[in-house]
């Protein structure tokens, strides 16, 4: 167009622009605006909204003048066009009738500041993102490009989302479900209750067969109270024999939208490709209008459907601030709850101080769990000391009671003890067996070495587990270098101690099997009584054999295996009683009281910090424990990411309180 046909349209838009004498329809779209770009940052931050902000939201299918539409609002072509899908995510447009000269665009996903003045850039930028979209294999997202037009050319302000058009089926370059998931993308934004839905419809397209209408109506907006209709294309239904029934639609005849349905003219282009003129096509929009539908003229062209849109939206908004303002303070709440446990940042005294403390409070709760004491331990778990207590009860004593000593000794491993202990004393008749009573019962006391050592193992693993549910909330989810190394130089007490405990019991075990050496009184005497009772049964079972009966040699070795059988079975259900009343004394003492009371001084010397490191961060040399206060990635990532949220929803509360504050709302 020459510059005398654009100064014509200036004109001309200043003209017809819609009018606000209050500003209202500015200052609340403005606000709408700020809202808009508060959630898609944070939203673009990954922290989820729940607000649902009013918005218009164009829909319609491929070529029914959707994008023609939006283009004839701003008077700015700034979308792609073409057969195939050029919109492949939502586009929300936010348009602003600046007063000066000046026009640019701007993209909330770009550097803030970064100016747009050629429209043909602004496609790339839109071409560009859905390109990657295509690369990365989604072929359709519902993250919008926001766009912002400050232009004097703008008809009036207005906040509207471009959607990717509805289409009956894929190309063969794309996806067999891509028409499924552009349908997905849709009804994101349809569902939601503060949306307006409108429907852009061709004036050569039977209301009643529009894909898109239906598409709404049957997921959305089943009673059609939140669908605005418009029908595009007006100098194209005599051509194609449409006018009756555009007339009746408009007229609401067949069937009507409770927002209305609105016929206009867009800005089309000419035979030789030129764009129309805004005056232009608002004068063949009048002639369209006067000539097939005059009793509906005034309730239909771009003016009035501007009005209307702009009223819907001013109204939702202002119906929409007080319950928005209560999910917002809401999430202040949560939000602020949530920073509070990730703690604040502090100064290196203050992390000395808290340092010490956490070294302290982990002492007193490791050792708690030992003693019985859970004192500021977690309740859903039992202490360590109740674990400990169900070893004895479910795996050592009902262990100790099922072993059985001496009765099941093959009798060839008896007659060998007999040999190798014997040498070349004794003849036919009575020997002593003393030795091999005492080689044997050490073989037989050795079965009890494996279930005491396990039984140890398993309190070691106990005391291992303690570990973790000892350290104070904070540390694990603040200081991980810190509980780290708690934890290393706990586990490695707990494996020293359990060394010396596993020496104690194999000496005490050893010890337990040299009845030789027994020195107590009463047991020396009842052994003695035992030994003798079974000997005289023995000599008495001797004597009433017959020495020239073949069978005598026989009979005198299964007296002896008897008589070493039943003696070590008495001296093994003795060893059973004591090792059953020392073990767990034992056991508690050289591993988890000796762990108890090593653990606070050995914490305090390998742990206190006091010497050099270097800083993995800066190079420097810095004290141990400045690196072991130093607070986990993943931490800093969520405060920084908890700050962020909150800051925008205090911005956003400010918006709102300001707009409900101020008197011209």
């Amino acid at each position: 167009m020459d510059s005398n046909s654009d100064v014509e349209d200036d004109d001309y838009i200043n003209e017809i622009a819609v009018e606000d004498t209050t500003n209202e329809s500015g200052l609340k779209m403005e606000l709408l605006n700020k809202l808009q770009d508060i959630k898609v940052r944070t939203e673009t931050g990954g922290h989820k909204t729940d607000w649902d902000l009013p918005q218009i939201v164009v829909c319609g299918e491929q070529s029914s003048g959707k994008t023609s539409l939006l283009e004839t609002i701003s008077n700015e072509e700034l979308l792609p066009k073409g057969d195939n899908i050029q919109t492949r995510c939502p586009i929300q447009l936010q348009l602003t009738r600046s007063l000066n000269n000046e026009k640019w665009v701007e993209f909330l996903h770009l550097p803030e500041g970064q100016r747009f003045t050629d429209m043909q850039e602004v496609k790339q930028v839109i071409e560009n993102r859905n390109k990657e979209i295509v690369d990365a294999n989604e072929f359709v997202s519902e993250k919008p490009i926001v766009l912002k037009l400050h232009s004097p050319a703008v008809m009036t302000d207005l906040t509207l989302v471009d959607l990717p058009g509805l289409r009956p089926s894929a190309n063969d370059n794309d996806p067999a479900d891509l028409s499924t998931r552009i349908e997905n993308v849709v009804l994101t934004y349809l569902k939601k209750p503060n949306t307006i839905i409108l429907v852009v419809v061709p004036a050569t397209q039977d209301l009643e067969n529009n894909s898109s209408l239906k598409f709404a109506q049957e997921n959305a907006d089943p009673r059609r109270a939140r669908t605005i209709v418009v029908i595009t294309k007006l100098e194209g239904a005599e051509k194609s024999n449409t006018v009756s029934n555009v007339y009746d639609a408009l007229a609401g005849t067949k069937r009507t939208y409770n927002l209305g349905i609105i016929g206009v003219v867009n800005r089309f282009r000419n035979t030789d490709g030129s764009v129309i003129s805004a005056k232009e096509a608002s004068r063949i929009e009048k002639e369209t209008l006067f000539k097939h539908f005059r009793p509906l003229a005034t309730r239909n062209g771009l003016s009035y459907f501007l009005t209307r849109i702009g009223g819907l939206l001013i109204k939702q908004i202002t119906n929409s601030l007080p319950k928005l303002k209560g999910l917002v303070e809401e999430q202040i709440f949560n939000l602020s709850e949530v920073l509070k446990s990730l703690g604040t940042k502090e100064t290196d005294e203050q992390k000395r101080d808290r340092f010490l403390d956490y070294l302290h409070e982990f002492t007193i709760a490791y050792c708690g769990q030992i003693d019985g004491r859970k004192t500021g331990l977690r309740t859903d778990i039992l202490p360590t000391s109740a674990r400990i207590k169900h070893i004895w009860k479910d795996v050592f004593f009902p262990g100790i009671d099922k072993l059985e000593g001496g009765s099941n000794l093959p009798d060839t491993l008896i007659d060998n003890a007999i040999l190798d202990t014997q040498g070349l004393q004794g003849v036919d008749g009575i020997v002593s067996v003393t030795d091999a009573f005492q080689h044997l019962v050490k073989e037989e006391i050795k079965k009890v070495q494996s279930l005491v050592l396990e039984c140890a193992r398993l309190v070691n693993k106990e005391m291992e587990n303690a570990i973790e549910t000892s350290h104070h909330p904070e540390a694990i989810r603040r200081y991980n270098n810190l509980t780290n190394r708690i934890a290393s130089v706990t586990s490695d007490l707990i494996i020293q101690c359990f060394d010396e405990c596993k020496r104690h019991l194999e000496d005490y075990i050893e010890a337990e099997s040299c009845i030789a050496y027994s020195t107590e009184p009463a047991f020396v005497k009842k052994m003695s009584d035992a030994s003798l009772e079974l000997l005289q049964q023995l000599v008495a079972k001797f004597s009433e054999t017959n020495v020239h009966d073949s069978s005598a040699p026989l009979q005198n070795a299964e007296l002896l295996r008897t008589y070493i059988k039943k003696k070590i079975c008495f001296y093994f259900d003795h060893v059973k009683e004591c090792i059953k009343n020392y073990v767990p004394r034992a056991i508690c003492c050289t591993l988890a009281y000796a762990v108890k009371k090593r653990l606070h001084k050995v914490l305090m010397k390998q742990v206190d910090g006091r010497s050099l490191k270097q800083s993995k961060e800066t190079g420097e040399m810095i004290e141990e424990w400045l690196i072991l206060m130093q607070e986990s990635e993943s931490l800093l990532i969520e405060r920084n990411f908890t700050e962020k949220s909150l800051q925008s929803y205090l911005d956003a509360k400010e918006v709102i309180d300001s707009a409900l504050a101020s008197s011209q709302l």
